[in-house]
């Protein structure tokens, strides 16, 4: 692991009045990058089945890190997306509740890693700077999300950074979909799904891995999800069904993109699922479409 800073910073959840959810398609916030800004990655886009990023793609991934109720050690047990200099997108579920009762304290952010194992990541030669290890200011939880519940309703949440990061070629935003004027997701739709995961064989990767997802469409996935009495809603965006293939639980928090454009655009959070990605069984996300309004009247300068 990387130093771990001396003193974390308090962390303050604030619950917002007032639900902001909308499906409507909301106008770009001025405190959200464009599309030269955001989304942009070094590496070709093209998507296998859990292969390894190199260190500069997917910049925006981000690792949550807890202090263990001993405040010895610090554990990584959730993700997230940079969205601009100074917030991160990630699930309500890693932010409060049973969460941070197995972990402890969520006290700072890991920006610009790739491989778990090693000070500074080289590939071919080319090595990225040291990881950066960011204080948290504030984080907001959505206020109709309820900890616990089978379903993980609204299960968004953001986290304010104590300060801005400066953005290089290996920490960048993703895009969020009114950057490229996305009004939602259409059959045949595919993504990709990231993260350090557990993998279906039990063990958690130490470097970043991505898998190619497919759309299902909504009315399929709830009726998947109603036999095992979990409602599944329009908040909710459901992606992969192959056997063995798609997010596993380690990488939850962490980003379901679309590359549109020319550009990576977040289209939901990893939330839950039945098993490891069973087939007939699609991952469930939090839809960021259907929340942008949301996202964009929690933020501040």
């Amino acid at each position: 692991m990387k130093s771990i800073a001396a003193v974390f910073l308090s962390i303050l959840i604030v619950r917002a009045a007032g639900d902001q959810s909308s499906s409507w398609f909301p106008l770009q916030s001025n405190l959200l990058p464009n599309s030269s800004t955001c989304g942009g990655d070094a590496a070709q886009p093209k998507i296998l089945s859990g292969v390894e990023t190199v260190p500069s793609e997917l910049p925006w991934m981000v690792m949550l890190e807890y202090c263990s109720p001993g405040g010895d050690s610090l554990n990584i047990n959730c993700s997230g997306s940079l969205i601009n200099h100074q917030y991160v997108l990630t699930a309500a579920h890693c932010l409060t509740g049973q969460k941070l009762g197995q972990n402890g304290s969520l006290v700072s952010v890991r920006l610009g890693d790739h491989d778990t194992r090693t000070r500074i990541d080289c590939t071919r030669r080319v090595c990225a700077p040291d990881a950066v290890q960011m204080g948290i200011d504030e984080i907001k939880i959505h206020e109709e999300y309820v900890d616990g519940t089978p379903n993980f309703l609204n299960d968004i949440g953001l986290i304010r950074l104590a300060r801005k990061v400066p953005y290089t070629a290996f920490i960048r935003p993703v895009c969020l979909p009114s950057a490229v004027g996305l009004k939602g997701w259409q059959s045949g739709q595919q993504f990709t799904a990231a993260g350090w995961v557990r993998t279906c064989d039990g063990a958690r990767s130490p470097t970043k891995l991505k898998v190619g997802a497919n759309y299902v469409e909504i009315a399929e996935c709830r009726r998947r999800y109603a036999s095992v009495k979990i409602d599944v809603g329009n908040s909710h965006l459901c992606a992969g069904g192959r056997q063995r293939v798609g997010s596993c639980d380690g990488d939850t928090g962490g980003p379901l993109m679309a590359y549109r454009q020319g550009v990576w655009v977040l289209a939901g959070i990893v939330s839950f699922g039945h098993g490891c990605d069973m087939i007939n069984w699609p991952a469930v996300y939090t839809d960021v479409f259907y929340h942008q309004s949301w996202i964009t009247s929690h933020m501040r300068p």
